[in-house]
């Protein structure tokens, strides 16, 4: 099992009783059996085990079980872990530069060929990044078009994840429950608006007599109503506003060129 140190975190793993007892200073596991007493009195030999290892270093117990034969090591954080030396020499992790999140550290190939290494050809795709080429090949291969198959849909819904994943892990960093959750939907609602009075001047520009002035209206009115909640829980909106418009703007600008860049037209063959 996993036990807390004086300093950190060790692991042990199937010791003989007897030896264990000797190595942490625990008299009563020199007589209990292996065979019965690891099934029997598991929680009290948990217990007991958990209560000697505070009283030395993960570092010290380490050496100390080690001598004596015990399967065990230290519990790896993440830096930990990369840094490790055998970590390093396996190349178990490798690193690339990704499209759209920059560089990239991440765990590597399990299988190592001598003749056709493995090796990162391009990275990991976002949400239905990949959609229209497979559909395309499908489609090639079936003759024909396949049914149901709606691009701007899709793209939009591959985009948008995204796009809101990405705004509801860097708003919500630091907060939790309703105040996280206001917090993000106000952030939305403040682009949902700017995006319909868009819509609206596009739509008087054409000559319809299309209004979303109700829409806009509502939309106003749930702003109003998540700001006054915001003030009650005593949510420091002023403080945090500014970062929280750039971090969106940040991402839209991205959503929009991703939508852009996809749904541009296939250049005709020459």
């Amino acid at each position: 099992g996993a036990f807390a140190t004086k300093d950190d975190y060790i692991i042990v793993s199937f010791p003989s009783l007897k030896t264990l007892g000797e190595v942490i200073g625990e008299p009563s596991f020199l007589t209990m059996s292996d065979e019965t007493d690891t099934w029997t009195r598991r929680d009290e030999i948990f217990a007991k085990t958990r209560e000697r290892l505070k009283a030395k270093t993960t570092a010290e117990w380490l050496d100390l079980m080690r001598a004596a034969d015990i399967w065990c090591g230290p519990v790896y954080g993440y830096e930990d872990l990369v840094d490790d030396p055998q970590i390093k020499h396996n190349g178990t992790f490798v690193e690339y530069e990704h499209h759209t999140e920059g560089h990239v550290k991440t765990p590597g190939f399990a299988i190592k060929f001598s003749k056709t290494p493995s090796m990162v050809e391009r990275g990991a795709p976002v949400a239905g990044e990949h959609t229209r080429d497979v559909l395309r090949e499908a489609e090639k291969l079936a003759g024909r078009t396949i049914d149901g198959y709606a691009p701007d849909d899709t793209l939009a819904a591959a985009s948008g994840r995204l796009y809101f994943g990405r705004l509801d892990a860097g708003l919500t960093r630091g907060l939790a429950g309703e105040a996280g959750y206001l917090w993000v939907s106000l952030i939305v609602e403040l682009r949902a608006l700017w995006v319909y009075r868009l819509y609206q001047q596009a739509l008087d520009a054409a000559g319809l007599k299309l209004s979303l002035r109700g829409v806009i209206a509502e939309e106003d009115r749930h702003l109003e109503e998540m700001i006054a909640r915001l003030d009650a829980l005593g949510f420091d909106a002023d403080a945090r506003l500014a970062p929280a418009l750039a971090l969106e703007q940040t991402l839209f600008r991205a959503l929009l060129a991703a939508l852009q860049a996809q749904a541009a037209p296939e250049p005709n063959p020459a």
